[in-house]
């Protein structure tokens, strides 16, 4: 009755009041969400898509460095391709030390990323299978590619590179 008593355009005036209150707190709440978002997806991507972006740059790289040591191999002399090529071994040579220091610099993001548990232990693990693919499959074949043993990096790669690769499953399950 207190309500009613008042005049018309007071009672207009609280309505109008309690309504924009409403509005206010709907807004503020609409901006929270906003924020909330922003905030998840601001982790989505330095947690985990930037590092998932990483780690396929350096598989791509390591697959790079096959392909270089594979093109390597056609500067064997002996070949009919030889002819074909306009530059030097080395600049295959090249393009792979090129990519291990890009390959290092990603490793090392990886490595300081804040990333989940099974992140970390996947980026362990292909930490372990790089150094593996290099010791193992990689470094003879630039040895002796870099000696011109192009027989001997043939081998290496059919029988050490290619296995190290596909150990991690990282020759595309060929």
């Amino acid at each position: 009755a207190r309500f009613g008593a008042l005049s018309l355009r007071v009672r207009l005036s609280v309505v109008f009041a309690v309504m924009l209150a409403m509005l206010m707190m709907v807004a503020v709440m609409g901006m929270l969400g906003i924020q909330n978002t922003h905030d998840d997806l601001d982790h989505q991507v330095t947690h985990i898509q930037a590092p998932a972006a990483k780690a396929q740059r350096l598989v791509a790289l390591l697959a790079e460095n096959r392909t270089q040591a594979l093109l390597g191999l056609q500067h064997d002399p002996t070949s009919p391709f030889a002819r074909l090529h306009d530059h030097p071994l080395a600049s295959h040579l090249d393009r792979i030390q090129t990519n291990r220091a890009e390959i290092d610099v990603l490793l090392h993001e990886l490595e300081q990323a804040k990333v989940s548990a099974p992140t970390r232990a996947a980026i362990a693990k292909l930490a372990d299978l790089r150094a593996r693919y290099v010791k193992e499959g990689l470094r003879p074949v630039i040895d002796d590619l870099a000696a011109g043993q192009f027989l001997a990096a043939n081998e290496h790669l059919l029988k050490r590179l290619n296995p190290a690769l596909a150990s991690g499953g990282l020759d595309g399950g060929k």
